[in-house]
């Protein structure tokens, strides 16, 4: 939790220094924070892949107000390591994140609704059959059928009618759900 602190502490500090260099970039820095308000407003459950947008514009201020803190050190090689350092760091957690596209194994999450999507065979390629589920992600990549998605991020009648009412209503052919969701899930108890 302090580490974060010192993240965002970083980030505010950069964002006024962009700001003050170029006022023109107060919305595209205004955009990171106005989007973390918008989900925690609206509280859904968060994914992963839902914190991708902002990550640009919050590293960029992040490292702009880092640097500060590096040109404050008081020797030359201490600001070289120190730079250094954070370059590596940065780039290690960059490599890591794009593991997947170098070949790392799916995660059991999405090996299940694969392997959903693939026991469904053509069924689940038939775009007049719809499957209903809370997590459409991977269901949406591997099928062509019409996916009700009961989470309503692209499916809004779902927000409106209610799981339950969303499943009475269009009566998808196929209810898809991990384990882990269907025990937290208040539709299932």
């Amino acid at each position: 939790m302090a580490g974060g602190i010192v993240v965002l502490v970083l980030a505010l500090v950069g964002a006024v220094i962009l700001v003050r260099a170029n006022r023109g970039l107060l919305w595209p820095l205004l955009y990171a924070p106005l989007y973390v308000a918008s989900y925690a407003i609206a509280n859904p459950p968060i994914f992963d892949w839902y914190l991708v947008p902002p990550m640009p514009i919050l590293m960029l201020a992040f490292c702009i107000g880092l640097a500060p803190v590096v040109n404050s050190l008081p020797s030359a090689a201490s600001r070289s390591f120190v730079a250094v350092a954070l370059a590596l760091a940065l780039g290690g957690l960059g490599l890591w994140q794009v593991r997947r596209f170098i070949g790392e194994p799916l995660p059991s999450r999405e090996k299940a609704y694969r392997e959903s999507v693939r026991r469904l065979g053509a069924t689940a390629q038939d775009p007049g059959v719809t499957l209903g589920s809370l997590e459409i992600g991977v269901i949406g990549y591997y099928a062509r059928a019409r996916i009700l998605d009961l989470e309503g991020l692209v499916s809004p009648e779902a927000l409106r009618l209610g799981k339950v009412g969303a499943l009475q209503r269009f009566e998808p052919n196929y209810y898809i759900v991990f384990d882990l969701w269907r025990a937290m899930d208040p539709l299932h108890n």
